[in-house]
């Protein structure tokens, strides 16, 4: 009986990466900019993350509209 070749030939195994640690973000890490838009939950604005200048959309909800809607299990 013939040996199955590897699915991946000339592919070698490469050890996992391991995650980046976590962060946590304050609103001092952003530079707030324009406003983006508006929708039920809330509102979106272009910021910006200082230390990086990677450019990010932040989302900020009407803790009373989430709320009344019952989604709070939806949020982490």
């Amino acid at each position: 009986m013939a040996q199955k070749e590897n699915a991946n030939p000339g592919v070698s195994s490469l050890p996992e990466a391991s995650p980046p640690p976590q962060r946590t973000f304050t609103l001092d890490d952003f530079e707030i900019g324009r406003p983006l838009g508006k929708g039920k939950f809330g509102s979106v604005y272009l910021a910006r993350e200082r230390s990086t200048k990677f450019l990010v959309a932040l989302k900020v909800l009407f803790e009373s509209q989430v709320e009344k809607e019952g989604v709070e299990h939806q949020l982490r």
